[in-house]
């Protein structure tokens, strides 16, 4: 738990225990924006694909947004910058997981589906909730164990509001809706001009 970063703004638990409920961690995500936006105004400097905290020390510390993809992201053949080890820690730490939610995956990468499939298949009050606007029902490779499989076919930021533990604003609302109005104007037209 990291303390008073920043004045203004409370701490951030980011090893929140495995038991604690979604809602304060959505509430934390709010709190690391507020902090990444806090930082950047007294420094004058924005980090990008990164989020910025001071530590307990005072220190600013990163933590980067990590995306993988591509098909062959862990094939030998493969240039991608991923390290085979992670493919095998994911799988280590899943297996300490008793519900995984999976926000905005596709279920298009077969080593990470038949890891998943594993997991799931290895215990019966093993549960996976995705949250993904795009899917509507259980993935075909997960259709034997469609009792586990819960699915949200929301956006993130929809998923998260509804898990808050404090009522969103009016003006947060709007500005959510607005967003989502953009990103479906937006959608439209590039399937238009495709």
């Amino acid at each position: 738990m990291f303390g008073s970063m920043l004045p203004g703004i409370g701490g951030l638990d980011l090893e929140p225990e495995l038991s604690s409920a979604i809602g304060p961690l959505s509430e934390n995500i709010e709190t690391l924006a507020k902090i990444d936006l806090a930082l950047g105004q007294r420094h004058q400097v924005r980090a990008v694909n990164e989020h910025t905290y001071c530590d307990e020390q005072g220190v600013i510390q990163f933590l980067r947004n990590s995306l993988l993809s591509g098909a062959h992201k862990f094939s030998p053949q493969s240039t991608q910058i991923a390290p085979p080890e992670f493919l095998s820690l994911f799988g280590g730490c899943l297996n300490y997981a008793h519900e995984l939610i999976c926000i905005g995956y596709g279920f298009g990468d077969r080593h990470i589906d038949e890891q998943i499939v594993e997991w799931l298949s290895f215990a019966s009050d093993r549960r996976i909730t995705i949250i993904n606007p795009g899917i509507q029902g259980c993935p075909s490779r997960f259709a034997h164990l469609d009792e586990q499989v819960s699915v949200c076919s929301e956006s993130a930021s929809d998923y998260f509001s509804r898990l808050r533990q404090t009522p969103e604003g009016i003006q947060a609302k709007a500005f959510r809706a607005l967003r989502a109005r953009n990103r479906e104007r937006l959608r439209k037209s590039l399937l238009e001009s495709s």
